[in-house]
């Protein structure tokens, strides 16, 4: 089985894609398993690649039979049109230990058996036909096979420099975007702290006390906002973390029903980051009130600037909120590859100048192609003696466990999560191939596929260290596993794992204030 651990996150680093699936055991039956194939078969001599072993071999394309060892290309199709990377996925000949993919202006990835998937960075590539080499070698390097493969890079271009509300309104009027008609913004703390939405021609901006608990029927879509903390006796909590049976669950509530939820952590996220898990579900800010309306505008404007077709495909299927998410990750980051590292996962999102960028992601979305969202369901193992571990938050998005009490002394043994993607979603039911990246964690946290839709985490109990994260330094006492979904065209949101080290409603003294 192949590993995945510190080691290959520096492989994403150097732009190479550590990846690995079985070389054809089993075809695909549908868009929300991990990409499989059975073909017997080989590229011509011309190098040339059948149409059938593109995205429909997926599907249990049967390509003729060759008599030469060849790499047969599964994913993506020939002559596909490509964005920010190519998700990769070969049947490679009998002893291959590994498929190098490559294109003309140097970047490579590294496919390696018995899997054979990888992901391309394509983010400095010009626009137009690229073509793809593939080679597969064996455990001593020598050559077993070769092929090229077609594909396009399209051409991506910035909808808005500045002035972005008026550019957004002015497209509107031209066709070119949805503009705000539609978009729902819902400042939730009786106007604590509210954004600027007075540019925006046509939103619908109102004034809440606090956030409904369940979503507002005449509510499309939009985003929420809330920008106080919980401030007990001793300590300070952000919202969703302390809060299971009220915020959390209408943050998540809201992001099932298109409408991201976002506040600020206040204390939570300071000298010691005192969450014990990860999500998506909700968008956290660096700072106190206010500090996360910044995010809270880019969110409206990215919806703006949609084209109307894929924002209703969005909307219709439930994916607004996750599609926001990922986007306010995304438009941070330089390249798909860069979005799998931990750095681009803080868990609360410092000041960055992204306007253009995620206006420039948003734009370039079509109806058929909305980026995935990865699903999971996590079986768990703890070692008999670990302090009672108990599922902090259990949902198909994200699952976070942790100890009811901190342990003294820390435990030995290990944890074995086994996690299952199958129900994964692709609005446009394209096959998904999964790319998982350890976001927290120390060098003793595996992940190993077992197969195309189950991996599993394993890990010792985790303890304090230092991570460099939204540009700070912490103490961070937990572990975090995301997967995420490609579906040939866009990465997507991701589905995350967390084993935290402490109670997750730890109280966070003022004095963890890096504000």
């Amino acid at each position: 089985m192949g590993k995945y651990s510190t080691v290959w996150l520096a492989c994403i680093a150097l732009a190479w894609g550590c990846g690995d699936d079985d070389a054809g055991d089993a075809s695909r039956d549908g868009g929300s398993d991990a990409a499989e194939a059975s073909p017997d078969s080989s590229v011509p001599d011309d190098s040339s690649v059948p149409d059938d072993t593109g995205a429909d071999a997926l599907d249990g394309g049967d390509p003729d039979v060759g008599t030469e060892p060849a790499v047969v290309v599964l994913f993506p199709s020939a002559a596909a049109e490509l964005l920010y990377s190519a998700a990769v996925k070969v049947d490679a000949p009998t002893g291959a230990t590994r498929v190098v993919v490559s294109e003309p202006g140097g970047a490579e990835c590294v496919a390696l058996a018995p899997f054979f998937e990888c992901l391309l960075d394509l983010s400095a590539v010009a626009a137009g036909p690229v073509e793809l080499t593939l080679v597969a070698l064996a455990a001593d390097d020598s050559e077993l096979a070769r092929t090229t493969l077609a594909v396009g890079r399209r051409e991506i271009t910035e909808p808005c420099a500045d002035a972005f509300d008026a550019c957004i309104v002015s497209r509107a009027e031209a066709g070119d975007s949805a503009g705000f008609e539609g978009v729902s913004y819902l400042n939730a703390d009786d106007t604590h702290a509210r954004a600027n939405t007075s540019n925006m021609t046509g939103i619908d901006a109102r004034v809440l006390e606090e956030p409904p608990m369940t979503p507002l029927d005449d509510v499309a879509m939009g985003v929420m906002n809330e920008s106080r903390a919980w401030v007990p006796m001793g300590g300070t909590c952000s919202m969703v973390r302390c809060f299971p049976t009220s915020r959390r669950n209408r943050a998540l509530a809201h992001y099932r029903a298109n409408v991201l939820y976002f506040l600020p952590e206040h204390r939570d996220v300071g000298i010691r980051d005192y969450y014990q898990w990860q999500g998506t579900f909700y968008l956290t800010s660096q700072g106190s009130s206010g500090s996360e309306l910044d995010e809270v505008g880019k969110a409206l404007r990215a919806l703006g600037v949609m084209n109307s077709e894929a924002r209703a495909a969005a909307a219709e299927a439930n994916q607004v909120a996750p599609l926001l998410s990922f986007l306010l990750g995304r438009s941070r980051q330089a390249s798909d590859l860069a979005y799998l590292t931990p750095e681009a996962h803080p868990t609360a999102m410092p000041n960055a100048m992204s306007e253009v960028a995620i206006l420039t992601l948003a734009a370039a979305i079509r109806a058929d192609e909305i980026p995935p969202v990865g699903k999971l369901t996590v079986e768990r193992e703890f070692p008999s003696d670990w302090p009672l571990m108990v599922p902090d938050l259990n949902e198909d998005i994200a699952v976070g466990l942790g100890p009811n009490a901190i342990p003294d002394p820390i435990p030995a043994g290990r944890f074995t999560l086994t996690v299952d993607l199958s129900t994964s979603e692709d609005v446009g039911g394209r096959p998904l191939l999964f790319f998982p990246a350890v976001l927290r964690g120390g060098e003793d946290v595996q992940v190993e596929r077992v197969d195309e839709t189950h991996w599993t985490v394993s890990g010792e109990f985790p303890v304090d260290a230092q991570v460099m994260t939204g540009g700070q330094e912490r103490t961070v006492s937990r572990t975090t596993v995301a997967f995420f979904p490609h579906n040939g065209v866009w990465l997507g949101t991701p589905a995350m794992v967390s084993v935290g080290g402490r109670p997750a409603n730890e109280l966070a003294p003022n004095a963890n204030d890096l504000d």
